[in-house]
């Protein structure tokens, strides 16, 4: 009878302890989307948006048009009510190459991109917005010019993906609240038990995040 009332206890308290998690991860989800849209939505962004198509249109009506598509596409997708946790590395590289073809019209050479992810990984799922997030903050943070691009890019070894960038600080008005990585970190806690790896050597800076196969 004691060891079937323990047995009892011990299972209220696994159960209570993941109601507790799932709750933990629904907010950390949502956190997440808040913040994209925030970044996606906020003043700088949008004014910065609207005068790189106002320029493009008096240079060339041909590429404005596709600036506006490119734009119209990543807003949408960052506003859709539905997703799930996850989404695939395809998926999240088709966002990040939208995302990095809108900053081209602006940066143009300035910044470059690069993904080499092998093919048998592209179907593995990371936790949404995990890649662009790496990449947005990238943008953020570091100044870039023709004569000193900002170079990122994205590579893997097996299962581990890695998102790297040289480092040319950005003055910032405001400290980086490093919200971002940090709710990364606890997403990947949450939703795989794995962890982030954060390296900076003072030239570059990398971030380590697992791929995870369903």
């Amino acid at each position: 009878m004691v060891y079937i009332i323990s047995v009892v206890i011990l299972l209220n308290r696994s159960k209570k302890k993941l109601d507790i998690e799932n709750e933990q991860l629904k907010f950390a989800n949502l956190q997440s989307r808040y913040e994209v849209l925030h970044n996606q939505l906020n003043p700088h962004f949008l004014f910065n948006s609207i005068g790189t198509a106002k320029a493009l249109i008096r240079k060339d009506p041909a590429i404005a048009d596709e600036y506006l598509v490119k734009l119209s596409s990543f807003l949408r997708l960052g506003l859709e009510k539905k997703r799930s946790d996850t989404i695939t590395v395809k998926e999240e590289l088709a966002l990040c190459a939208d995302y990095i073809a809108l900053q081209q019209m602006r940066f143009d050479t300035a910044l470059q991109f690069d993904a080499q992810i092998d093919e048998k990984f592209l179907n593995y799922y990371v936790p949404y917005f995990a890649i662009l997030i790496l990449v947005e903050n990238a943008v953020k943070h570091n100044t870039m010019t023709e004569d000193e691009p900002l170079k990122i890019s994205v590579t893997h070894h097996d299962t581990v993906l890695q998102v790297t960038n040289n480092i040319q600080p950005r003055f910032l008005l405001e400290a980086s609240s490093k919200t971002g990585l940090q709710n990364l970190k606890e997403r990947y806690r949450l939703l795989y038990n794995e962890t982030v790896t954060v390296n900076n050597d003072g030239e570059t800076f990398s971030v380590s995040i697992k791929m995870i196969r369903k």
